[in-house]
């Protein structure tokens, strides 16, 4: 196990450094797994993957397409928006078939 220099303090003129012990194994983010259940399953439609996650960040449409023809970096110049809501959207009449393809609904945030 290796430490590294964590602070220096001063304390009524005495010099202390701060050491604290590195992990040995890489921090791996957690991963969360939800799962949507398709109400109609066997239904002639097929369900798609969604194109986003969560924490995902997006920018609006209408400035990604300026940002490809000028070469900008997004991040430095608009605003990023980050999606924080999923919805698996159904389109059912008589709630025994699906009249439209399903469809995966966003909600984002700045």
């Amino acid at each position: 196990m290796s430490y590294t220099e964590f602070q220096r303090l001063d304390c009524q003129g005495i010099p202390t450094i701060e050491y604290r012990a590195e992990p040995t194994e890489p921090i791996v983010p957690e991963r969360i797994q939800f799962d949507f259940i398709p109400r109609f399953p066997h239904d002639q439609y097929g369900y798609s993957e969604p194109k986003y996650v969560f924490s995902e960040p997006v920018i609006l449409v209408s400035q990604w397409q300026e940002c490809q023809d000028n070469q900008y970096d997004f991040f430095d110049d608009y605003e990023v928006y980050y999606i924080c809501a999923l919805e698996l959207v159904e389109y059912s009449l008589t709630r025994k078939s699906l009249y439209e393809a399903p469809s995966w609904k966003y909600g984002s945030r700045n």
